[in-house]
C-alpha cells in the first residue's frame, strides 16, 4: 500500500503529538510534582529558620534572665549555712566567744531538721502588708474574680471547673512549700555565760556582722558581784541545700 505524502505528514504531525503527550504525562508531571514538594519542604525549612533566628535572637535575653536569677539566688541564700555540722557551729561559737571576751561554761547542742526560719521583720512584715492591703484590694479581688470568670464562660469552663483547677494548683503549691520547709535544718545553742556588759554587747554586734541566719530566740540574766553578767543564751543556726556554689571556707577543714 502506497502511502501519498499527506498521510506522511499527517502521520508525523501524530507521532509529535504522541511524543510530546507521553513527554509531559511520563516526564514533565512527575518531575512538576516533585518540584512542588521540594518547595513545600523548603517553604517548612524556611519558617523553621526563622524560629531559630528568633531564638537565637533571644539567647542574650535569656541569658540575662539566667544570669539574673543566679544572683537572686545567691542573694537571697548567702546568709544561710549549706548544712548544719556540729563541729563547725562550735569552731564559729568559740570565735565568738574568743573575740568577745566573755566566759562561757557551758552550750548545749539540739539539731533538728524541717524547721521554718521565724526572722523577726518577715513575720512582721507579712503581718502589715496583710493589714495594709486588706482594704485597697478588695474591689479589685472582686473585679478580678468576675474578670477571671468572664474569661472561663468564652472558654467553655464552668466555675466548678475552674475551683477544680485552682484546688488542684494550690495543692501542687503547698506540697512544694512542705518539701521547702523540709529541707531547712536548724542546729539550737544554749549558751551558759558570764561577762561585762560590753563583752555580751561586743558578742551580740560579732553575730551580727557574721551576715548568717542565726537567730537569737532568748537571753536571760542576771547582774553579779562588781558589773558581771550571768546569764543564759539561745541561738539557731539554720541550713537549707544550696543551689550555687557558696561557703567554700565553711565546707572545707583547714
Amino acid at each position: 500500500m502506497k502511502i501519498t505524502q499527506r498521510e506522511k505528514i499527517m502521520l508525523s504531525f501524530l507521532l509529535i503529538v504522541g511524543l510530546l503527550a507521553g513527554g509531559f504525562y511520563l516526564i514533565y508531571t512527575p518531575l512538576n510534582n516533585q518540584a512542588d514538594l521540594l518547595n513545600q519542604e523548603y517553604q517548612a525549612v524556611q519558617v523553621q529558620k526563622k524560629d531559630i533566628d528568633q531564638q537565637l535572637a533571644s539567647y542574650d535575653q535569656i541569658n540575662k534572665s539566667v544570669n539574673d536569677l543566679t544572683d537572686t539566688i545567691n542573694q537571697s541564700t548567702v546568709a544561710y549555712y549549706p548544712s548544719i555540722l556540729q563541729e563547725k557551729i562550735i569552731l564559729v561559737l568559740n570565735d565568738l566567744v574568743t573575740g568577745s571576751g566573755i566566759v562561757v561554761s557551758n552550750i548545749a547542742y539540739v539539731q533538728q531538721k524541717g524547721l521554718t526560719p521565724q526572722l523577726p521583720d518577715a513575720a512582721a512584715g507579712s503581718a502589715a502588708a496583710q493589714t495594709a492591703q486588706t482594704s485597697g484590694t478588695a474591689a479589685q479581688a472582686n473585679s478580678l474574680t468576675d474578670a477571671i470568670s468572664q474569661l472561663n464562660k468564652m472558654d467553655g469552663i464552668t466555675n466548678a471547673d475552674a475551683e477544680e483547677q485552682q484546688s488542684a494548683l494550690q495543692t501542687v503549691d503547698q506540697a512544694a512549700l512542705t518539701a521547702a520547709l523540709q529541707s531547712v535544718s536548724s542546729l539550737t545553742a544554749t549558751i551558759q555565760f558570764t561577762g561585762t556588759y560590753d563583752q555580751v554587747r561586743y558578742f551580740m554586734t560579732l553575730l551580727e556582722n557574721m551576715n548568717r541566719s542565726v537567730q537569737v530566740t532568748n537571753i536571760t540574766y542576771t547582774t553579779g558581784e562588781s558589773g558581771f553578767i550571768n546569764g543564759t543564751l539561745n541561738m539557731n543556726f539554720y541550713a537549707i541545700p544550696k543551689l550555687v556554689r557558696q561557703d567554700d571556707d565553711y565546707l572545707t577543714w583547714k
